[in-house]
């Protein structure tokens, strides 16, 4: 199997069960901290994932992105509107 660059946008305590997920089966899991609060930071960095930026860092190193976000607000949810349909 490839390994595969995985974004993830928000590994929040779904997004990072994916993640982990992730990383057991061989691949590289990537997420955003723009705008990220402290505990996704600590979460992030205890599970290892690969720090980018900005979403277009991690739509230039990743090959897949995946997007899980329960947005409170309208303007929150068009903020990632390129992934949502």
């Amino acid at each position: 199997m490839n390994n595969k660059h995985i974004g993830f946008l928000h590994p929040g305590s779904m997004g990072i069960s994916l993640a982990v997920a992730a990383q057991n089966t061989g691949h590289t899991a990537y997420w955003v901290s723009e705008g990220r609060s402290r505990s996704t930071r600590e979460r992030a960095e205890s599970n290892n994932l690969v720090e980018t930026q900005t979403i277009d860092e991690l739509c230039d190193k990743c090959s897949v992105e995946l997007l899980r976000n329960k947005a409170k607000k309208r303007k929150d949810r068009l903020r990632y509107g390129r992934w949502e349909g």
